[in-house]
Protein backbone atom coordinates (compact mmCIF):
# COMPACT_ATOMS: atom_id res chain seq x y z
CA UNK A 1 0.00 0.00 0.00
CA UNK A 2 2.91 2.45 0.95
CA UNK A 3 4.48 1.58 -2.57
CA UNK A 4 1.64 2.47 -4.42
CA UNK A 5 0.78 5.76 -2.02
CA UNK A 6 4.78 6.92 -2.90
CA UNK A 7 4.03 6.30 -6.42
CA UNK A 8 1.28 8.52 -6.51
CA UNK A 9 3.33 11.32 -4.41
CA UNK A 10 5.96 11.35 -7.21
CA UNK A 11 3.33 11.77 -10.00
CA UNK A 12 1.91 14.28 -8.31
CA UNK A 13 5.65 16.16 -8.21
CA UNK A 14 6.05 15.41 -11.73
CA UNK A 15 3.23 16.89 -12.94
CA UNK A 16 3.62 19.80 -10.50
CA UNK A 17 7.26 20.24 -12.28
CA UNK A 18 5.75 20.09 -15.69
CA UNK A 19 3.60 22.74 -14.78
CA UNK A 20 5.56 25.03 -13.80
CA UNK A 21 8.20 24.67 -16.85
CA UNK A 22 5.01 24.62 -19.03
CA UNK A 23 2.64 27.23 -17.20
CA UNK A 24 5.28 29.58 -15.29
CA UNK A 25 8.58 29.20 -17.23
CA UNK A 26 7.13 29.36 -20.63
CA UNK A 27 8.57 26.21 -22.27
CA UNK A 28 6.83 24.37 -25.00
CA UNK A 29 6.56 21.11 -25.67
CA UNK A 30 8.66 18.98 -28.24
CA UNK A 31 6.29 17.21 -30.78
CA UNK A 32 8.45 14.08 -30.98
CA UNK A 33 6.73 10.85 -29.90
CA UNK A 34 9.87 9.30 -29.15
CA UNK A 35 11.22 11.74 -26.70
CA UNK A 36 7.58 11.25 -24.50
CA UNK A 37 8.26 7.53 -24.76
CA UNK A 38 12.05 7.76 -23.04
CA UNK A 39 10.63 10.42 -20.77
CA UNK A 40 7.86 7.85 -19.57
CA UNK A 41 10.31 4.81 -18.91
CA UNK A 42 13.05 7.06 -17.59
CA UNK A 43 10.19 8.66 -14.82
CA UNK A 44 9.32 4.88 -14.53
CA UNK A 45 12.51 3.38 -13.73
CA UNK A 46 13.16 6.36 -11.43
CA UNK A 47 10.27 6.03 -9.69
CA UNK A 48 10.83 1.58 -9.17
CA UNK A 49 14.29 2.75 -8.51
CA UNK A 50 13.42 5.50 -5.69
CA UNK A 51 11.02 3.07 -3.95
CA UNK A 52 13.63 0.20 -3.94
CA UNK A 53 16.18 2.11 -2.22
CA UNK A 54 13.99 4.08 -0.33
CA UNK A 55 15.36 5.59 3.10
CA UNK A 56 18.82 4.81 1.54
CA UNK A 57 20.02 8.08 0.73
CA UNK A 58 17.24 9.64 -0.82
CA UNK A 59 17.09 6.51 -3.37
CA UNK A 60 20.96 5.55 -4.45
CA UNK A 61 22.75 8.72 -3.93
CA UNK A 62 20.18 11.12 -5.47
CA UNK A 63 20.21 8.99 -8.63
CA UNK A 64 16.52 8.79 -9.27
CA UNK A 65 15.37 12.51 -8.28
CA UNK A 66 18.53 13.94 -10.99
CA UNK A 67 17.09 11.03 -13.15
CA UNK A 68 13.71 12.81 -13.07
CA UNK A 69 14.97 16.06 -12.91
CA UNK A 70 16.85 16.17 -16.00
CA UNK A 71 14.57 13.83 -18.07
CA UNK A 72 12.23 16.70 -18.61
CA UNK A 73 14.46 18.04 -21.53
CA UNK A 74 13.18 15.08 -23.33
CA UNK A 75 9.91 16.93 -23.54
CA UNK A 76 10.54 20.55 -23.67
CA UNK A 77 12.41 22.19 -26.27
CA UNK A 78 15.06 25.23 -25.39
CA UNK A 79 15.26 23.74 -21.55
CA UNK A 80 19.11 23.97 -20.67
CA UNK A 81 20.43 21.73 -18.12
CA UNK A 82 21.34 24.09 -15.78
CA UNK A 83 17.30 26.02 -15.70
CA UNK A 84 16.13 22.17 -15.16
CA UNK A 85 17.98 21.64 -12.29
CA UNK A 86 17.61 25.27 -10.81
CA UNK A 87 13.45 24.81 -11.29
CA UNK A 88 13.90 20.66 -9.65
CA UNK A 89 15.38 21.50 -6.55
CA UNK A 90 14.03 24.91 -6.08
CA UNK A 91 10.37 22.97 -6.08
CA UNK A 92 11.59 20.34 -3.84
CA UNK A 93 12.04 23.15 -1.49
CA UNK A 94 8.92 24.41 -1.40
CA UNK A 95 7.23 21.26 -1.53
CA UNK A 96 9.16 20.74 1.71
CA UNK A 97 7.92 23.84 3.30
CA UNK A 98 4.24 22.02 2.84
CA UNK A 99 5.36 18.88 4.04
CA UNK A 100 6.96 20.08 7.27
CA UNK A 101 3.91 22.56 7.90
CA UNK A 102 1.73 20.00 8.02
CA UNK A 103 3.71 17.32 10.27
CA UNK A 104 3.87 20.12 12.67
CA UNK A 105 0.00 20.36 12.55
CA UNK A 106 -0.36 16.58 12.87
CA UNK A 107 1.79 15.88 15.67
CA UNK A 108 -0.56 16.38 18.15
CA UNK A 109 -3.53 14.50 15.95
CA UNK A 110 -1.02 11.27 15.61
CA UNK A 111 0.77 11.29 18.81
CA UNK A 112 2.50 7.83 19.06
CA UNK A 113 1.91 6.94 15.39
CA UNK A 114 4.51 8.27 13.49
CA UNK A 115 5.06 6.02 10.37
CA UNK A 116 0.77 7.14 9.70
CA UNK A 117 1.86 10.71 10.55
CA UNK A 118 4.67 11.00 8.36
CA UNK A 119 2.86 9.50 5.65
CA UNK A 120 -0.27 11.61 5.82
CA UNK A 121 1.88 14.34 5.83
CA UNK A 122 3.61 13.50 2.83
CA UNK A 123 -0.02 13.30 0.98
CA UNK A 124 -0.80 16.73 1.97
CA UNK A 125 1.92 18.42 1.64
CA UNK A 126 2.18 17.16 -1.64
CA UNK A 127 -1.41 17.98 -2.44
CA UNK A 128 -1.08 21.83 -1.30
CA UNK A 129 2.15 21.81 -3.48
CA UNK A 130 0.21 21.09 -6.46
CA UNK A 131 -2.86 23.60 -5.66
CA UNK A 132 0.22 26.35 -5.05
CA UNK A 133 1.55 25.08 -8.49
CA UNK A 134 -1.94 25.89 -10.04
CA UNK A 135 -2.12 29.07 -8.75
CA UNK A 136 1.06 29.83 -9.68
CA UNK A 137 0.22 28.57 -13.78
CA UNK A 138 -2.88 30.88 -13.33
CA UNK A 139 -0.77 34.25 -12.13
CA UNK A 140 1.90 34.17 -14.48
CA UNK A 141 0.44 32.61 -17.04
CA UNK A 142 0.18 35.67 -19.22
CA UNK A 143 3.50 36.76 -18.18
CA UNK A 144 5.55 33.11 -18.89
CA UNK A 145 7.03 34.17 -22.32
CA UNK A 146 8.70 37.20 -20.76
CA UNK A 147 9.90 34.86 -18.15
CA UNK A 148 10.81 31.94 -20.61
CA UNK A 149 13.17 35.46 -22.44
CA UNK A 150 14.68 36.20 -19.47
CA UNK A 151 15.82 32.83 -18.47
CA UNK A 152 17.67 31.83 -21.60
CA UNK A 153 19.59 35.15 -20.88
CA UNK A 154 21.39 34.30 -17.81
CA UNK A 155 24.46 31.78 -17.55
CA UNK A 156 23.44 28.01 -17.02
CA UNK A 157 26.68 27.63 -14.25
CA UNK A 158 24.85 30.37 -12.60
CA UNK A 159 21.94 28.25 -12.20
CA UNK A 160 24.07 25.09 -11.20
CA UNK A 161 25.34 26.82 -8.68
CA UNK A 162 21.97 27.47 -7.07
CA UNK A 163 20.08 24.24 -7.37
CA UNK A 164 22.96 22.71 -5.45
CA UNK A 165 22.21 25.27 -2.90
CA UNK A 166 18.83 24.15 -2.92
CA UNK A 167 20.02 20.00 -3.00
CA UNK A 168 20.99 20.58 0.20
CA UNK A 169 18.92 21.48 1.29
CA UNK A 170 16.20 18.51 0.57
CA UNK A 171 19.45 16.11 1.69
CA UNK A 172 17.42 14.44 4.48
CA UNK A 173 16.45 11.41 5.64
CA UNK A 174 13.45 10.65 7.72
CA UNK A 175 14.25 8.66 11.47
CA UNK A 176 12.69 5.08 11.44
CA UNK A 177 12.57 5.26 15.16
CA UNK A 178 8.97 5.04 16.45
CA UNK A 179 9.53 7.96 19.70
CA UNK A 180 6.42 9.96 19.40
CA UNK A 181 8.80 13.18 19.44
CA UNK A 182 9.99 11.77 15.95
CA UNK A 183 7.42 13.79 13.91
CA UNK A 184 7.97 16.67 15.60
CA UNK A 185 11.53 16.70 15.04
CA UNK A 186 11.24 15.96 11.49
CA UNK A 187 8.36 17.99 11.17
CA UNK A 188 10.70 21.55 12.11
CA UNK A 189 13.66 20.06 10.29
CA UNK A 190 11.67 19.79 7.13
CA UNK A 191 9.96 22.93 7.52
CA UNK A 192 13.37 24.83 8.64
CA UNK A 193 14.66 23.53 5.10
CA UNK A 194 11.54 24.39 3.09
CA UNK A 195 11.63 28.04 4.53
CA UNK A 196 15.64 28.33 4.00
CA UNK A 197 14.69 27.38 0.36
CA UNK A 198 11.56 29.30 -0.18
CA UNK A 199 13.49 32.73 1.52
CA UNK A 200 16.80 31.99 -1.00
CA UNK A 201 13.99 31.38 -3.74
CA UNK A 202 12.62 34.87 -3.01
CA UNK A 203 15.64 36.29 -2.69
CA UNK A 204 16.88 35.01 -6.18
CA UNK A 205 13.75 36.22 -8.04
CA UNK A 206 13.75 39.57 -6.38
CA UNK A 207 17.49 39.61 -7.91
CA UNK A 208 16.40 39.38 -11.24
CA UNK A 209 13.56 41.57 -10.52
CA UNK A 210 15.87 44.15 -9.63
CA UNK A 211 18.28 43.70 -12.87
CA UNK A 212 15.22 43.41 -15.11
CA UNK A 213 14.21 47.26 -13.60
CA UNK A 214 18.09 48.04 -14.04
CA UNK A 215 17.69 46.64 -17.41
CA UNK A 216 14.42 48.72 -18.29
CA UNK A 217 15.69 52.11 -16.68
CA UNK A 218 18.62 51.52 -18.84
CA UNK A 219 16.31 51.28 -22.07
CA UNK A 220 13.80 54.03 -20.96
CA UNK A 221 17.22 56.15 -20.38
CA UNK A 222 18.04 55.62 -23.82
CA UNK A 223 14.85 56.11 -25.48
CA UNK A 224 14.11 59.40 -23.78
CA UNK A 225 17.32 60.62 -25.08
CA UNK A 226 16.52 59.69 -28.57
CA UNK A 227 13.24 61.45 -27.98
CA UNK A 228 14.76 64.21 -27.05
CA UNK A 229 16.54 63.90 -30.11
CA UNK A 230 13.82 64.04 -32.11
CA UNK A 231 12.88 66.90 -30.34
CA UNK A 232 15.62 68.78 -31.11
CA UNK A 233 15.99 67.64 -34.77
CA UNK A 234 12.13 69.04 -35.15
CA UNK A 235 13.47 72.81 -33.43
CA UNK A 236 16.10 72.80 -36.61
CA UNK A 237 13.72 71.90 -39.24
CA UNK A 238 11.19 73.99 -38.24
CA UNK A 239 13.79 76.52 -37.86
CA UNK A 240 15.26 76.41 -41.22
CA UNK A 241 11.12 75.55 -42.71
CA UNK A 242 10.79 79.23 -41.33
CA UNK A 243 13.64 80.66 -42.98
CA UNK A 244 12.54 79.07 -46.08
CA UNK A 245 9.23 80.40 -45.96
CA UNK A 246 10.77 84.03 -44.90
CA UNK A 247 12.87 84.16 -47.85
CA UNK A 248 10.16 82.70 -49.67
CA UNK A 249 7.43 85.64 -48.67
CA UNK A 250 10.48 88.31 -49.41
CA UNK A 251 10.95 86.87 -53.06
CA UNK A 252 7.26 86.93 -53.90
CA UNK A 253 6.61 90.49 -54.98
CA UNK A 254 9.53 90.29 -57.23
CA UNK A 255 7.90 86.82 -58.49
CA UNK A 256 4.82 88.18 -59.09
CA UNK A 257 6.34 91.12 -61.36
CA UNK A 258 8.30 88.85 -63.32
CA UNK A 259 5.05 86.91 -64.13
CA UNK A 260 3.36 90.08 -64.70
CA UNK A 261 5.95 90.76 -67.81
CA UNK A 262 6.22 87.62 -69.11
CA UNK A 263 2.18 87.54 -69.35
CA UNK A 264 2.20 90.63 -70.91
CA UNK A 265 4.97 89.72 -73.39
CA UNK A 266 2.60 86.96 -74.40
CA UNK A 267 5.17 83.84 -73.77
CA UNK A 268 3.21 81.09 -72.55
CA UNK A 269 6.34 78.54 -72.26
CA UNK A 270 8.21 80.68 -70.29
CA UNK A 271 5.02 81.49 -67.82
CA UNK A 272 4.45 77.93 -67.84
CA UNK A 273 8.50 77.11 -66.89
CA UNK A 274 8.48 80.12 -64.39
CA UNK A 275 5.49 79.19 -62.48
CA UNK A 276 6.52 74.75 -62.50
CA UNK A 277 9.91 76.83 -60.83
CA UNK A 278 7.78 78.07 -58.00
CA UNK A 279 5.38 75.36 -57.08
CA UNK A 280 8.86 73.59 -56.93
CA UNK A 281 10.21 75.62 -54.77
CA UNK A 282 6.68 76.10 -52.63
CA UNK A 283 7.06 72.54 -52.08
CA UNK A 284 10.55 72.74 -49.83
CA UNK A 285 8.70 75.06 -47.37
CA UNK A 286 6.13 72.20 -47.07
CA UNK A 287 5.25 71.54 -43.46
CA UNK A 288 3.08 68.59 -42.42
CA UNK A 289 1.04 69.29 -39.69
CA UNK A 290 -0.30 66.54 -37.48
CA UNK A 291 -1.35 67.74 -34.62
CA UNK A 292 1.56 65.89 -32.41
CA UNK A 293 4.33 67.68 -31.68
CA UNK A 294 6.92 63.86 -32.33
CA UNK A 295 3.91 63.12 -34.97
CA UNK A 296 5.45 67.10 -36.73
CA UNK A 297 9.31 66.03 -36.03
CA UNK A 298 9.35 62.47 -38.04
CA UNK A 299 7.00 62.52 -40.42
CA UNK A 300 8.10 65.95 -41.60
CA UNK A 301 11.86 64.44 -41.04
CA UNK A 302 11.22 61.49 -43.21
CA UNK A 303 8.90 62.88 -46.04
CA UNK A 304 11.42 65.36 -46.49
CA UNK A 305 14.13 62.29 -47.45
CA UNK A 306 11.08 61.17 -49.19
CA UNK A 307 11.68 63.75 -51.94
CA UNK A 308 15.17 64.02 -51.87
CA UNK A 309 14.91 60.16 -52.35
CA UNK A 310 12.10 60.27 -55.34
CA UNK A 311 9.92 58.61 -53.19
CA UNK A 312 5.92 59.14 -53.14
CA UNK A 313 4.63 60.22 -49.74
CA UNK A 314 1.17 60.08 -48.26
CA UNK A 315 -0.47 61.27 -45.03
CA UNK A 316 -3.97 60.91 -44.40
CA UNK A 317 -5.60 62.36 -40.86
CA UNK A 318 -4.46 63.95 -37.80
CA UNK A 319 -3.65 62.74 -34.14
CA UNK A 320 -5.57 63.16 -31.75
CA UNK A 321 -5.28 64.62 -28.23
CA UNK A 322 -3.48 60.87 -26.65
CA UNK A 323 -2.38 59.99 -23.34
CA UNK A 324 0.57 57.92 -24.85
CA UNK A 325 3.50 59.67 -23.60
CA UNK A 326 6.12 61.48 -25.94
CA UNK A 327 8.85 59.12 -25.50
CA UNK A 328 6.71 55.72 -26.44
CA UNK A 329 5.09 57.54 -29.47
CA UNK A 330 8.38 58.69 -30.53
CA UNK A 331 9.55 54.34 -30.38
CA UNK A 332 6.64 53.68 -32.28
CA UNK A 333 6.46 55.90 -34.98
CA UNK A 334 10.26 56.16 -35.29
CA UNK A 335 10.74 52.48 -35.84
CA UNK A 336 7.63 51.65 -38.20
CA UNK A 337 8.29 54.82 -40.67
CA UNK A 338 11.79 54.33 -40.79
CA UNK A 339 11.19 50.78 -41.46
CA UNK A 340 9.20 51.47 -43.96
CA UNK A 341 11.09 54.23 -45.83
CA UNK A 342 14.71 51.94 -45.58
CA UNK A 343 12.33 49.13 -47.44
CA UNK A 344 10.78 51.49 -49.72
CA UNK A 345 14.26 52.50 -50.85
CA UNK A 346 15.33 49.19 -52.32
CA UNK A 347 12.97 49.15 -54.60
CA UNK A 348 13.43 49.59 -58.27
CA UNK A 349 9.93 50.57 -59.44
CA UNK A 350 7.24 52.10 -57.60
CA UNK A 351 8.77 53.27 -54.43
CA UNK A 352 5.68 54.51 -52.07
CA UNK A 353 4.63 54.89 -48.33
CA UNK A 354 1.17 56.09 -47.58
CA UNK A 355 0.54 56.73 -43.76
CA UNK A 356 -2.73 57.02 -42.38
CA UNK A 357 -4.06 58.78 -38.78
CA UNK A 358 -7.17 58.30 -37.34
CA UNK A 359 -9.04 58.06 -33.92
CA UNK A 360 -12.24 56.43 -32.89
CA UNK A 361 -13.08 56.93 -28.96
CA UNK A 362 -10.32 56.63 -26.64
CA UNK A 363 -8.47 54.40 -29.32
CA UNK A 364 -5.44 56.38 -31.63
CA UNK A 365 -4.97 54.12 -34.64
CA UNK A 366 -1.87 54.37 -36.88
CA UNK A 367 -1.38 52.88 -40.29
CA UNK A 368 2.07 52.57 -42.45
CA UNK A 369 1.81 50.71 -45.52
CA UNK A 370 4.93 50.79 -48.04
CA UNK A 371 6.38 49.11 -50.86
CA UNK A 372 8.77 46.03 -50.84
CA UNK A 373 11.44 44.74 -52.79
CA UNK A 374 10.57 41.36 -52.26
CA UNK A 375 7.26 39.05 -50.63
CA UNK A 376 7.64 39.83 -46.73
CA UNK A 377 6.08 36.20 -45.16
CA UNK A 378 4.28 37.75 -41.80
CA UNK A 379 3.57 34.88 -39.02
CA UNK A 380 0.72 35.11 -37.25
CA UNK A 381 0.50 39.12 -37.68
CA UNK A 382 3.93 39.28 -36.66
CA UNK A 383 6.96 40.52 -39.22
CA UNK A 384 9.48 38.22 -39.61
CA UNK A 385 12.71 40.00 -38.70
CA UNK A 386 15.14 37.91 -40.21
CA UNK A 387 13.38 38.87 -44.18
CA UNK A 388 14.23 42.71 -42.92
CA UNK A 389 16.47 44.92 -45.35
CA UNK A 390 18.56 45.90 -42.85
CA UNK A 391 21.90 43.79 -42.45
CA UNK A 392 21.36 44.02 -38.96
CA UNK A 393 18.34 42.26 -38.67
CA UNK A 394 19.21 41.37 -34.80
CA UNK A 395 19.22 45.00 -34.18
CA UNK A 396 15.95 45.40 -36.53
CA UNK A 397 14.43 42.33 -34.35
CA UNK A 398 15.53 44.27 -31.34
CA UNK A 399 13.62 47.97 -32.57
CA UNK A 400 10.77 46.30 -33.23
CA UNK A 401 10.38 44.20 -29.67
CA UNK A 402 10.95 47.63 -28.28
CA UNK A 403 7.89 49.04 -30.80
CA UNK A 404 5.85 45.64 -29.43
CA UNK A 405 6.70 46.95 -25.76
CA UNK A 406 5.38 50.24 -26.11
CA UNK A 407 2.25 49.30 -27.59
CA UNK A 408 1.19 46.72 -24.96
CA UNK A 409 1.85 49.71 -22.36
CA UNK A 410 -0.78 51.40 -24.02
CA UNK A 411 -2.95 48.83 -23.84
CA UNK A 412 -3.06 48.47 -27.31
CA UNK A 413 -2.45 45.83 -30.73
CA UNK A 414 -0.37 46.12 -33.33
CA UNK A 415 0.09 43.57 -36.89
CA UNK A 416 1.53 42.99 -39.78
CA UNK A 417 0.13 42.18 -43.37
CA UNK A 418 1.36 42.03 -46.82
CA UNK A 419 -0.04 41.88 -49.89
CA UNK A 420 0.30 42.17 -53.86
CA UNK A 421 -1.15 45.06 -55.76
CA UNK A 422 -0.52 44.97 -60.01
CA UNK A 423 3.06 42.86 -59.64
CA UNK A 424 3.89 45.15 -56.07
CA UNK A 425 4.77 43.99 -53.29
CA UNK A 426 3.29 45.75 -49.88
CA UNK A 427 3.62 45.33 -46.16
CA UNK A 428 1.81 47.03 -43.67
CA UNK A 429 1.93 47.31 -39.96
CA UNK A 430 -1.78 48.55 -37.95
CA UNK A 431 -1.23 49.97 -34.62
CA UNK A 432 -3.42 50.68 -32.35
CA UNK A 433 -3.12 52.75 -28.64
CA UNK A 434 -5.22 53.60 -25.94
CA UNK A 435 -5.95 56.89 -24.38
CA UNK A 436 -6.50 54.95 -20.74
CA UNK A 437 -8.13 58.37 -19.34
CA UNK A 438 -11.14 58.13 -21.48
CA UNK A 439 -11.65 54.21 -19.93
Amino acid sequence: MNSVLYTILNLIEIIGIILIFWGVLGFQFKKEIMNVICYIVIVALAIVGELSFHGFIYGALYITPLAICFSHMLIFSELKPGITFLAYTALISIRKLFTGLVMLMFNVVFGDNVSQGILISDIVGHLLFLIGVCIACVVFYHKRNKIHEELLKKDQLMYFFLGLVFMVLFMDIYSKSVNPSVLLVNGWETFVKGTVGVFILCLIILSFILERQKQKLEKLNQLNKKCMEEQTRQYVFLNSKQQEINKFRHDNTAHMRTLRYLVEEGNTEKVRDYMSQLVQKEQTTKYIDTGNIIGDAIINQYWSLSQENDIEFKIMGRFADTTVSETDLCIILTNIISNAYEATTQCSDLRQIEIELTNYKNRQFIKVSNTTKNKIEIEKGLLNVKQSSKDDYQNHGLGISNVIDAVERNYGTIEWSSRVEKENNYVQVTVMVTNVENQ
